[in-house]
């Protein structure tokens, strides 16, 4: 589903990175509201952030995934 940032508001590094490679995108701060509104969005941030949060969270399952299993092997005593 969805995260909780789709459509952010509040902008990250994605956002400023973009900002540096283009300079005609992405002019906001803090927030993304008025780059919105005014077109000056970069037309691939919000997919990009949606693929980090992908990368991310599937960085996370393999490290649960990691301690889960370390939990697993030592609760069989040999």
């Amino acid at each position: 589903g969805k995260s909780s940032r789709y459509p952010s508001p509040v902008v990250c590094v994605t956002f400023h990175d973009m900002h540096h490679s283009t300079y005609n995108y992405n002019y906001a701060n803090h927030f993304s509201f008025w780059d919105r509104v005014m077109g000056t969005l970069h037309p691939e941030y919000d997919a990009s952030v949606v693929r980090m949060e992908e990368k991310i969270a599937g960085h996370h399952r393999k490290a649960v995934a990691a301690v889960k299993g370390e939990e697993m092997q030592g609760s069989n005593p040999a």
